[in-house]
C-alpha cells in the first residue's frame, strides 16, 4: 500500500512539473510597443533606420494570446504563441490555421523588443520601445 501511495505521489509530481515546463510565456513581451527603428540589409552589411511617418506603427501582445497591430504588421496577425524562449509564432487570420515565425529579443530591462522574421534572407528586424504593459515597462 505504501508503494502505491509513493508511486501515485511521484507520478503527480512528475506530471505537474511536466505541465509547467511546457507553458512557456515571457511576460516581458506583454504590453504595447512602438516601432523606433528597423534594420535592412539589401545585400550589404545593413543598417538600422529610424522609424518615420511611413513606417511608424504600434503592436500589442495581450496576456490572452491575442495580438493587435496598428497597420497589419506581421501579415495581419491576430494572435501569437511563444514557441520557445527565442521564438514567437504569429497566428494569421486565414481560414486554414497558419502561422509565421519571428525571433524575439528583450533588452534594456524589457524596455526594448527586437523582432526578426525567421527566413528573412537579407537580414531584417524591427526594434520597438515599450509604451505600456507590465510594471517593468512603466
Amino acid at each position: 500500500m505504501k508503494r502505491i501511495i509513493t508511486i501515485a505521489l511521484l507520478g503527480t509530481i512528475f506530471f505537474s512539473c511536466e505541465k509547467s515546463s511546457n507553458a512557456i510565456q515571457n511576460e516581458g513581451i506583454i504590453g504595447k510597443w512602438q516601432l523606433t527603428e528597423y534594420f535592412m540589409s539589401p545585400g550589404d552589411a545593413g543598417a538600422w533606420y529610424p522609424a518615420d511617418n511611413s513606417t511608424l506603427h504600434t503592436i500589442e501582445f495581450k496576456a490572452d494570446g491575442s495580438f493587435i497591430s496598428s497597420d497589419a504588421a506581421y501579415e495581419g496577425a491576430i494572435g501569437y504563441r511563444q514557441s520557445d524562449s527565442t521564438k514567437i509564432n504569429f497566428i494569421l487570420p486565414t481560414q486554414i490555421p497558419s502561422e509565421t515565425e519571428c525571433y524575439f529579443q528583450l533588452q534594456d530591462n524589457n524596455q526594448t523588443l527586437i523582432l526578426s522574421p525567421v527566413g528573412c534572407i537579407e537580414g531584417c528586424s524591427n526594434k520597438y520601445k515599450a509604451i505600456s504593459g507590465n510594471t517593468e515597462k512603466n
